[in-house]
């Protein structure tokens, strides 16, 4: 994740920003395209996940507002939202929420809070007449794997292979 979002704002490989996995930080020496827009009079904002590893004020961005929801990244950690979103979950080192349905409004998702804030944020920077970049970071497609009613009938939770095991082979 870190590696990946930090190649795309410094438009730099992997083994020459820095942060090699998502535990390290881009050397201090890391420019991004969000700096160097900022430096010539746009605001940039990101809504959602950062994860980069340094401040966000650090790589341009004038305003960066996280948003969450009643999931983790593993799942749910309260038993009854557990129990409610149902599915399939791995069994291992690893317990990801593979399935399931979302355990409560569509709304309240993390993915349609960040949606909502960035329409308005965008009517807001559309009527500053400066020059704007809005970077909207939604946490789809990482774990849990859930959807919303309806969506979470379209897939059979036993069709739904994870890329990845923490289980050795």
């Amino acid at each position: 994740c870190v590696p990946s979002r930090v190649s795309i704002a410094t438009g730099r490989y992997v083994s020459c920003h820095g942060a090699l996995d998502n535990g390290l930080a881009p050397w201090d020496d890391a420019l991004s395209i969000f700096q160097v827009l900022a430096e010539r009079g746009y605001v940039c904002v990101n809504l959602g996940k950062y994860h980069m590893n340094n401040e966000p004020g650090r790589f341009g961005f004038a305003h960066h507002q996280m948003f969450q929801d009643c999931s983790t990244p593993f799942g749910f950690t309260d038993p009854a939202l557990r129990a409610r979103a149902g599915g399939h979950r791995l069994d291992g080192a690893v317990p990801l929420q593979i399935s399931g349905t979302y355990p409560g409004p569509a709304g309240e998702m993390a993915c349609a809070k960040i949606v909502k804030v960035g329409l308005r944020k965008l009517d807001e920077l559309e009527s500053s007449c400066r020059p704007y970049v809005l970077r909207l970071s939604i946490p789809e497609p990482h774990s849990p794997y859930i959807a919303p009613e309806p969506f979470d009938r379209m897939y059979a939770s036993h069709a739904i292979t994870p890329f990845f095991s923490a289980e050795p082979d």
